[in-house]
């Protein structure tokens, strides 16, 4: 018989060892579910082989991925029915859907975050189906506080996202809206779900924010232009509290590192926000007036979700109200709404806070600035220059955005006193910083005649009060700024002519600049010879030679002796302490001109000193007339900063100084009486404390410039 015939007893084959149908069929329903498995204690160890395969058959996991297949095909049917009825017009189901993601569900355990990832599972199979009439479920979805919640959920959550984001670009704007608002300080926040072991925190909970918005970035390359102006959105109303600012910047400061696209506008924004604080901000004067740092001050970011949540520290009543009110312009707003508001007495408490307020925000942005810093400082002595190279090209990239932030905004704003020390404190960082700024303000100042002369006598005072104060200023830079504004006064007495209005705003703009700087550097001016024996001749009471100075300097004695005299225009202060100066050192004796000037006869043609002074400083110049950007720094938390690279008017005070102060006193306390009831004379008992006058801020609108103008004799 053949092999192959039907009949063969080849073709006879034995069934395979294991029940048949019948006890298949059986076994399927006497096997247990999941979840009643891993509840049933193990059974005991047997060494017999029958219990050996009878434990292995109850332990395949066949059925129970099954039943876990079937049990997540639900959710997919469920959210597929619920779809296909809301196009038949029954939104029963869709709404029953869109509630499983509402927060009086989570609150009171409806929906558990094991329900919840299937439902996102579900959902991530007809993303693709999502249009208009589905935007209440993508809100719900969208609104999800996922990032208290547990970290399976957190992972299918980001997930999930991903999807609806590739798939329905037009949802990235309410993702990152939602997700820019989360940055914000949110009280009275809860862990929701099965939390883990370890309790979140706050820190946590934004590294999870963080995350997201990362792994978007990767995802979607044009992210920065849709991220940026919400990032400006939501930033906290200046009435709102210190611990909302400092939030919020913390985190949108961290978003700056990974996404470089918005770096330079989350700068602008920080800064604008700090020049508001900084222009609302009164003179202290009383002693002891001025904020104190906190001693015990906690880190937010380490508090636990749902506890220890501190007091409220805003600024008014309605400074929860206020978190509505995040557009930078809401100060106008405040304005219009209550035009009382203008005129409402600030006190005492109010202006600690906003001190409080700024210094935290300043300190932010120093820390900020600073570890990009310590990066490059740490680098120095690896064998990788690429990355030393990649990271001072960062540096040089954040310096110019931070210049141009403050041509656009601090330099045409009146009066800040703290924000333009950011600038101060980076062009220390490197000799270019501080050519390049000293490039640019002298630009300002001397070449752009097309700028306002507001602007242009801003510069000028900026270049003085910078060159003036900063120790990373050199001699040479000093010398070569000097010779600029002295060849400027030059040129301007050699075509001035009358007394019109705005015409020698800026030759007075310079003067004063000459002025201060003399008082601070005047070392620095003299010829070579002269300055190595500088110190020995202090120790004289008089000097046997005559000294010899910058030669650029003698237009200053053509200067006062003008009928422009700078000596009865400039700031009574600056004049005086220069007159002082000039008469030690043996540059010039300005007392006769200075009472000439007081007391003009009946036949002299210029106008008198007050006379002079409300004619060329008016309006906004007035503001300048005082203007000294880089007075001593007070806020105490940020001050750290400054110290070490700021020179204090001790360092270079005249030696008979304090004897001519103990001889004048009686005459102070006269000048003291005269000086309230003169608001422009409102500058300080000396050079040692300047400090500016609380005025209105003044905001003077100006498209940017060119920044980086080589500076350059």
């Amino acid at each position: 018989m053949f092999v192959h015939a039907r009949s063969s007893r080849f073709n006879q084959r034995t069934p395979r060892q294991g029940p048949d149908m019948h006890q298949r069929h059986e076994f399927a329903h006497k096997q247990p579910l999941l979840v009643e498995a891993t509840n049933k204690p193990a059974p005991p160890p047997s060494s017999s082989p029958t219990s050996s395969k009878e434990s292995l058959l109850l332990l395949r996991p066949i059925a129970t991925n099954s039943r876990i297949k079937q049990h997540k095909n639900l959710y997919i049917v469920f959210v597929n029915n619920a779809l296909q009825q809301l196009e038949r017009g029954d939104a029963d189901p869709f709404d029953e859907l869109v509630a499983q993601f509402s927060s009086k569900s989570l609150e009171d355990g409806t929906t558990s975050t094991h329900q919840l990832r299937q439902w996102l599972n579900a959902l991530s199979h007809v993303v693709s189906q999502f249009a208009r009439p589905h935007a209440a479920l993508v809100d719900a979805v969208v609104s999800l506080p996922w990032y208290t919640m547990d970290d399976g959920l957190v992972k299918t959550y980001k997930s999930f996202i991903a999807i609806l984001v590739s798939a329905k670009p037009e949802y990235l704007h309410p993702v990152l809206n939602r997700t820019a608002h989360s940055l914000t300080y949110q009280s009275g926040l809860k862990p929701m779900g099965g939390q883990d072991e370890t309790p979140l925190t706050r820190g946590a909970m934004f590294d999870r924010l963080h995350s997201l918005l990362q792994s978007l970035l990767e995802l979607i390359p044009t992210l920065p232009s849709t991220l940026q102006p919400l990032l400006a959105q939501h930033f906290p109303h200046k009435r709102q509290n210190k611990l909302s600012h400092v939030t919020y910047i913390r985190n949108i400061l961290r978003v700056s590192d990974y996404c470089p696209g918005v770096a330079e506008e989350i700068l602008a924004t920080i800064i604008d926000r700090a020049i508001q604080i900084d222009v609302e901000m009164e003179e202290l004067e009383a002693e002891g007036a001025g904020a104190e740092p906190e001693v015990f001050a906690l880190d937010p970011f380490e508090n636990i979700v749902g506890e220890h949540e501190p007091d409220s520290d805003s600024d008014d009543e309605d400074g929860d109200d206020a978190g509505d009110l995040s557009d930078l312009s809401s100060e106008a707003e405040d304005l219009e709404a209550d035009p009382k508001k203008i005129n409402e007495p600030r006190d005492m408490a109010h202006i600690k806070e906003m001190v409080v307020k700024l210094d935290s925000i300043l300190q932010l942005l120093f820390e900020h600035f600073a570890r990009l810093q310590a990066e490059i400082a740490s680098d120095a002595s690896r064998p990788v220059p690429a990355d030393r190279e990649r990271l001072l090209e960062a540096r040089h990239a954040q310096f110019l955005s931070l210049v141009t932030i403050f041509d656009t905004t601090i330099l045409r704003t009146f009066k800040s006193r703290y924000t333009q020390f950011l600038v101060f404190w980076y062009a220390s960082l490197d000799a270019e910083f501080a050519d390049l700024f000293l490039g640019m303000l002298l630009s300002r100042a001397l070449r752009e005649h097309a700028q306002p002369p507001v602007t242009r006598a801003a510069a000028a005072s900026y270049v003085a009060s910078l060159v003036s104060r900063a120790l990373f200023i050199d001699r040479a830079a000093t010398r070569r700024v000097t010779e600029f504004f002295c060849t400027y006064l030059e040129q301007h007495l050699a075509t001035a002519t009358g007394y019109q209005q705005h015409t020698h705003t800026i030759f007075y703009a310079v003067a004063q600049a000459v002025f201060l700087i003399f008082c601070f550097r005047w070392r620095d001016l003299l010829m070579d010879d002269d300055h190595e024996n500088v110190e020995d001749e202090e120790m004289e009471l008089g000097h046997a030679r005559k000294r010899r100075w910058l030669p650029q300097l003698d237009v200053m004695h053509r200067a006062v002796m003008s009928p422009l005299n700078p000596l009865k225009v400039c700031s009574q202060n600056v004049v005086a302490q220069f007159a002082r100066v000039a008469q030690h050192t043996d540059f010039m004796y300005c007392y006769p001109i200075m009472e000439g000037s007081a007391t003009p006869s009946a036949s002299e043609s210029g106008p008198s000193n007050s006379a002079t002074a409300a004619l060329f400083w008016a309006g906004a110049e007035q503001e300048l007339h005082s203007f000294f950007p880089f007075d001593p720094y007070a806020l105490p938390l940020s001050a750290s900063f400054v110290q070490g690279i700021y020179r204090d008017w001790a360092m270079v005070a005249i030696d008979d100084e304090d004897d001519d102060d103990d001889e004048e006193e009686e005459e102070d306390s006269d000048a003291e009486a005269e000086a309230r009831d003169d608001p422009t004379a409102q500058l300080g008992a000396s050079f040692g404390g300047m400090s500016i006058s609380p005025v209105q801020p003044r905001v003077l609108s100006l498209a940017a410039a060119t920044v980086g103008v080589r500076f350059q004799v």
